[in-house]
């Protein structure tokens, strides 16, 4: 219960030094054409805004902007918004498949996210995890790339008109048919797209972007300790206190991190290899053995708090499946040598750490395990606080 409390207050003590660094500098244009450069609150969630949060200063109030009042805000580093009134397929975002090939328009005013600038600009706007992407061409009216998955009589379509548009409208005379018959509907295929009908290379795009870490891997190596205890809930002579204990594990971590809210959750994978072997002597039962060495395979969630690209700390959360490679552990208990093999069962284990650069520590808390849960009047107290090292020797962005 003190370990939950404790990394309890460690959440809420990082939610408060994020919520106050959850202002970017950036700038925004009111209706009347006058750019204000100011703070503004940045989610960085893929759904594009309705309205947004800024502070003339760190020290000055929260002013909140609809999206009438604003005709363009851009957040350095994150994205460009423009507002427009447009005609969108509102099926697109429907629960269920529409039975019209055809787009249902719909006329709305809303902010897109600028993805190419140029003769032809590319827009962007996401909502509950679907995308749709528009365009203009010289200064031309604002349309959206037709994409429409459909089902009729039964058969699942899928209306491409996309295609066809880009063919006959964003074309620098070099495009054919064959050329775009393949084309995906997706962000990267579209940027690249407009930025070859551009001409510009997208490393010298004006649209400057922060690089986000996607992947990473690391070796983990760390020292563990631990206070056995075996039970029998029947006879009191079935209880053994081990002495506390250390043992090393080494683990390979996967990290993945999600695309949103600027870079401070990622998914983790670590399948982790430990060892522990500790005895213990007593008059009249003998001597009993722990033998414990596995592989096991947590997931876990972790959060990120950055002081700068260099420096952050985090929290995470794991899960262990009782899913394990199990080297032969085993307990011989006491003076009958009665042999039981170990069957753990799924523990979660709570994280705090801290990362410069490619290095970081942890320490970690691992909540009780049952390593005998195939025992009916069988239990265990196993315990585990750890201090582990990561080096990270893989890193992937974009």
């Amino acid at each position: 219960m003190k370990k939950l409390l404790i990394f309890t207050l460690l959440i809420y003590c990082c939610n408060f030094i994020s919520g106050q660094k959850l202002f970017d500098k950036g700038y925004f244009i009111d209706s009347t054409g006058v750019k204000t450069e100011c703070l503004i609150k940045n989610y960085d969630r893929q759904n594009n805004p309705s309205k947004i949060e800024i502070k003339r200063s760190d020290s000055d109030k929260i002013e909140t902007y609809g999206i009438h009042e604003i005709s363009e805000f851009c957040i350095y580093g994150y994205g460009l918004y423009k507002r427009f009134e447009v005609n969108i397929d509102s099926s697109a975002y429907s629960l269920n498949l529409s039975e019209r090939k055809n787009p249902d328009w719909k006329k709305m005013t809303i902010f897109l996210k600028v993805l190419v600038q140029g003769k032809a600009n590319l827009y962007s706007f996401t909502k509950l995890n679907q995308t749709l992407f528009f365009f203009t061409v010289n200064d031309s009216q604002i349309q959206q790339l037709i994409y429409k998955e459909y089902t009729q009589h039964g058969q699942s379509g899928v209306n491409n008109g996309f295609r066809q548009q880009l063919l006959a409208l964003v074309n620098n005379g070099y495009k054919t048919a064959d050329d775009v018959s393949t084309l995906q509907y997706n962000e990267l295929v579209l940027v690249k797209y407009f930025n070859d009908d551009n001409g510009i290379n997208p490393t010298k795009s004006a649209i400057k972007k922060i690089r986000r870490e996607i992947f990473n891997l690391k070796i983990t190596p760390g020292i563990e300790f631990s206070k056995p205890a075996v039970e029998h809930s029947l006879y009191y002579f079935g209880t053994i206190q081990f002495n506390k204990t250390q043992n090393y594990r080494i683990g390979l971590e996967t990290e993945v991190f999600f695309p949103f809210y600027k870079n401070r959750f990622s998914f983790l994978f670590e399948p982790t290899y430990q060892q522990l072997n500790t005895s213990l002597e007593r008059v009249f039962y003998g001597n009993t053995t722990l033998h414990y060495e596995t592989i096991d395979f947590p997931i876990g969630i972790r959060y990120y708090q950055y002081f700068d690209s260099n420096n952050r700390i985090f929290l995470n959360v794991n899960f262990a499946p009782n899913i394990s490679v199990n080297f032969n552990s085993f307990i011989n208990y006491g003076f009958v040598n009665f042999k039981m093999d170990l069957t753990p069962s799924p523990f979660f284990s709570f994280g705090a750490g801290y990362d410069f650069k490619n290095i970081g520590f942890e320490f970690k808390c691992n909540l009780n395990r049952d390593l005998l849960s195939k025992y009916v009047y069988w239990d265990t107290d196993f315990q585990k606080v750890s201090f582990i090292v990561r080096y990270k020797f893989y890193k992937h962005s974009n």
